[in-house]
């Protein structure tokens, strides 16, 4: 179990059932066997790391990918549809999959959700301005996924930075 992908600034993607296009994470049960979610936790800070609990019976079956909204908005969390207390904020910040062991959390899986990653999207997008002065443009969307390296493990890669012209 890990997080997946993080999308910090939804400009047009996942709508969530409100139809708003919120933040959003996206756990991934790479386990043969249902994985349970009961116990564990996200955050966006290293303070609170049971920021928000998963609701008792969560789990995901194996292979799954769920999408979690984090719009500080848990008021909208159905059976289907999560969402946190807390909000993803663009341009910096991270990402924590936590359990308490022996009433202390321990981390299982942690994204820096735009440290980094975002450095290289700039750069790129950078680029682009740098090679296309005359035009305008805005980041339409922006957003990190985990993939799986056989020599390093597991990596965190920016994978999409869409950019559209005004």
């Amino acid at each position: 179990l890990w997080i997946n992908e993080v999308q910090p600034e939804n400009l047009n993607g996942v709508k969530d059932a409100a139809g708003e296009t919120d933040p959003w994470l996206e756990l991934h049960n790479i386990g043969a066997d249902p994985a349970s979610l009961h116990g564990l936790f996200l955050a966006d800070n290293s303070t609170n790391l049971a920021q928000w609990a998963f609701p008792a019976g969560s789990q995901l079956k194996p292979g799954e990918f769920k999408v979690i909204f984090a719009d500080g908005q848990p008021g909208q969390s159905s059976a289907t549809e999560l969402h946190t207390n807390f909000r993803l904020r663009p341009g910096s910040g991270s990402i924590a999959l936590s359990r308490l062991q022996n009433g202390q959390p321990q981390v299982l899986d942690h994204l820096d959700a735009l440290l980094g990653g975002e450095e290289d999207a700039v750069r790129a997008i950078n680029q682009i301005k740098k090679d296309f002065s005359g035009l305008k443009m805005q980041v339409t969307r922006f957003e990190l996924t985990r993939q799986k390296d056989d020599e390093k493990g597991y990596a965190t890669f920016p994978v999409i930075a869409e950019i559209q012209l005004l």
